[in-house]
């Protein structure tokens, strides 16, 4: 899944060393195992190899099936390297992808009015069938834009100021014909001009390639809230063609925030050849009205938000002015641990502020 939805840019490698047959190595477990928690039988675990000279990033410990997890059958490190699996469930590609996202600093996906793990457009969901094969399909916008494997095909847009005419793409054909691009996007993150805790995402749902077996709303446009990188996220909702999303409000202005979806393009590969997308058509009521037959190349404005991510000016977090966005650029498990926050006196994180958390401004 990682490999497939990232491109090729993210691959798991098995470990290796002592004792390590393609990536595994067997632990015998304490006597009293049927008595201790998953906690416990995994520090164990940890234990054993500790000086052993295995190379690992992540590892993923498998228990017997009386192991007590609580109410749960698997559990993953948030901005960790550790998760833990009952046995009955460890080859269910659902358990794996969602715990490993967790160590990658991803929390669930929720669907449409919270109802928890019920997005069924993004594996950190819970409605990829519970089996061996679980589905061909990746992750909702919000996460799309945190792990950042396409970010060139990303951008910003703050509809109070201006509104957008855009055409999305899917990542299936970013990921073969990512030279066709010109000005499609496969993520906009939607943005008031002053900061808020969060910010909506939307993305082209393409059902093919990486995406092929998505369980919900396929080859509509999805509309996912999220705050910064390890916030949980609420789908809000699914367009098909012509229909829209509106939030009144927006802002907290009075004004209403319109999303719709003025219609799907076919890809061809003919002589003309035209990647498959999603017209996509954002504005505020009053201010930037757009329209679905808009042209696009002749709206420079479109294009504003599409350049250069740059911080919050004079931005640092709630401990002080050493802890810049400077600061946060320094490694990535900065971002991933501390970029959530507590806010600083302003109310900003360094999700919301530093461009290498995934925040910033687009010049």
């Amino acid at each position: 899944v990682y490999r497939n939805c990232s491109g090729g840019q993210m691959n798991m490698i098995p470990a290796t060393g002592p004792g390590v047959k393609r990536g595994v190595i067997t632990i015998p477990p304490p006597k009293e195992v049927c008595t201790m928690t998953y906690i416990d039988v995994g520090n164990h675990a940890i234990a054993s190899i500790k000086n052993s000279g295995i190379e690992r990033t992540l590892v993923m410990m498998v228990m017997p099936n009386c192991v007590d997890f609580g109410k749960y059958v698997s559990w993953g490190e948030i901005n960790g390297q550790y998760s833990w699996y009952k046995s009955e469930h460890a080859s269910f590609p659902l358990f794996q992808v969602r715990q490993i996202g967790h160590n990658l600093g991803m929390r669930q996906s929720n669907g449409e009015n919270g109802l928890a793990n019920a997005d069924g457009t993004c594996y950190m969901g819970s409605l990829v069938p519970w089996n061996d094969e679980g589905a061909k399909m990746c992750f909702n916008a919000a996460k799309m834009w945190y792990f950042r494997w396409f970010s060139k095909f990303h951008a910003t847009n703050r509809p109070e100021q201006r509104g957008l005419s855009r055409n999305l793409i899917g990542i299936a054909e970013a990921k073969n014909r990512g030279h066709l691009v010109s000005n499609e996007k496969i993520v906009i993150r939607v943005q008031t001009l002053h900061s808020t805790p969060t910010s909506l995402f939307v993305m082209y749902n393409y059902k093919k390639g990486p995406n092929s077996g998505v369980v919900e709303d396929g080859n509509k446009i999805i509309v996912t809230e999220q705050g910064g990188i390890s916030w949980a996220s609420t789908r809000k909702a699914a367009l098909g063609t012509g229909q829209e999303y509106r939030q009144t409000d927006w802002a907290g202005n009075g004004s209403t925030l319109v999303i719709k979806n003025c219609g799907l393009q076919k890809g061809s590969w003919g002589i003309t050849k035209q990647l498959a997308a999603a017209h996509v058509i954002i504005y505020v009521e009053g201010k930037t009205y757009k329209s679905c037959t808009s042209n696009e190349s002749d709206e420079t404005d479109d294009g504003q938000n599409d350049g250069e991510c740059v911080d919050f000016p004079g931005f640092h977090d709630f401990y002080g002015e050493d802890y810049s966005c400077t600061w946060y650029g320094q490694a990535d498990h900065l971002c991933k641990n501390y970029g959530a926050g507590p806010p600083n006196q302003d109310g900003i994180t360094a999700n919301q502020a530093c461009c290498a958390c995934g925040g910033g401004n687009q010049s």
